[in-house]
C-alpha cells in the first residue's frame, strides 16, 4: 500500500496526465497540480484536477500514468 522509504520524493511531477482509481475499479482521467507529504500517515499527497469533478487530494496509490494523446 503506497511507498514509504523516501516518501519525501513525489513519483509523480505538476503537469503528469494520470488515471485516478475510483470505486468499483473504474478510473477518472486527471492532471497532477501539486503534492505535500502527509508526514502523520507517512504518505505521498497528490493534489489531481479532476476533468469533471475540479482539484482533489489523492493518495499516491490510486494513481496510473496516463498515455499522452
Amino acid at each position: 500500500m503506497g511507498r514509504t522509504c523516501g516518501a519525501d520524493e513525489p513519483g509523480y511531477a505538476k503537469g503528469d496526465r494520470v488515471w485516478v482509481l475510483r470505486g468499483g475499479g473504474s478510473r477518472e482521467p486527471g492532471v497532477v497540480i501539486g503534492h505535500y507529504v502527509d508526514w502523520g500517515l507517512y504518505r505521498v499527497v497528490y493534489m489531481v484536477d479532476l476533468a469533471r469533478r475540479g482539484p482533489r487530494a489523492v493518495e499516491e496509490w490510486r494513481l496510473s500514468y496516463r498515455k499522452p494523446l
